[in-house]
């Protein structure tokens, strides 16, 4: 045996574990699902095979469609904020500032911190009787003790109080990827361009946002993905209401099939076809990344 396929085969002997693992863990559930999808299954007995049925009931079911529609304003609204603000404040800690570090833990903190903390911590400031921000506003003179705002139970002010929460607890990991990939600039480029006579606005537009693209595309791709999966804080704070304001799709997902119903086959066919569209939303955005990178 030469020494290539030698080397090569105990490269194969020490992955196999893992390789393994991963066989058990990801790629037998994923078809397993995908399997499931195509059975009418209550979870308890054996799964009937109905074929591409539950497919169909996708496309005639509303609430998918309506749990989707709020999952695109929730991605949409959180993904602006998030690249427009993240990337703002990654400039700032970029400089060499007193303080700085300190600074960059503590906007990173929130990511750090239990979904459930969060959700408990932010549904007692929406309290519109003892909570933080009401009683704000109150004091600044901009609302009534009489008409508080039940900013939770409220259905024009329910979802966006939750993309709030989800904007505070995950800005900071959108910050550091914004703040590495402003340190692999080269800070010659800068020079260079000082020397020419440009100044600040010139050189973020030239240097620094070309050189950025393919890290915005990185972001975008997380949040958008974040906000197709989001469920814990719905979970936590809204639980979906009120009348079905904050209904995502993967809190419709979990009440198919864990709700009175236990429509696991139907359950499984929804979480497939939200992974194909968000599978084709990342593939788009790959693209054009490459194509970012090809241009630099």
């Amino acid at each position: 045996m030469s020494r290539i396929k030698r080397n090569l085969l105990i490269g194969l002997l020490f992955s196999l574990p893992a390789l393994c693992l991963y066989f058990i863990f990801t790629i037998f559930p994923f078809f397993y699902g995908f399997y499931i999808s195509l059975c009418q299954w209550d979870g308890f007995n054996e799964p009937q095979l109905i074929g591409i049925d539950n497919y169909i009931k996708i496309f005639q079911d509303s609430k998918v469609f309506e749990a989707l529609s709020h999952n695109v304003i929730y991605a949409v609204g959180t993904v602006l904020v998030k690249l427009v603000f993240g990337f703002l404040i990654a400039l700032i800690l970029n400089k060499k500032l007193r303080g700085i570090t300190a600074f960059r833990t503590i906007l990173f903190t929130p990511v750090v911190i239990s979904f459930i903390a969060i959700g408990s911590i932010w549904t007692w400031i929406y309290n519109p009787t003892q909570g933080m921000l009401n009683r704000i506003l109150q004091n600044l003179g901009v609302m009534s003790p009489q008409n508080p705002i039940a900013w939770l139970g409220d259905a024009r002010y329910a979802l966006i109080a939750v993309m709030i929460v989800d904007v505070w607890e995950w800005l900071g990991y959108h910050i550091v990827l914004f703040l590495a990939g402003l340190q692999t600039i080269a800070s010659e480029l800068y020079e260079s361009a000082r020397i020419d006579g440009a100044n600040g606005w010139q050189s973020l537009k030239y240097i620094t946002m070309p050189q950025m693209k393919s890290v915005f595309y990185m972001n975008l791709t997380f949040c958008l993905v974040g906000g197709f999966n989001v469920f814990d804080v719905i979970m936590a704070m809204t639980k979906g209401g009120p009348y079905g304001k904050t209904e995502v799709i993967a809190k419709y997902i979990y009440d198919t099939s864990f709700g009175s119903t236990n429509k696991f086959g139907y359950a499984t066919a929804i979480s497939i076809f939200v992974f194909l569209l968000m599978l084709s939303v990342t593939l788009v955005i790959l693209y054009f990344m490459r194509k970012a990178e090809e241009q630099m």
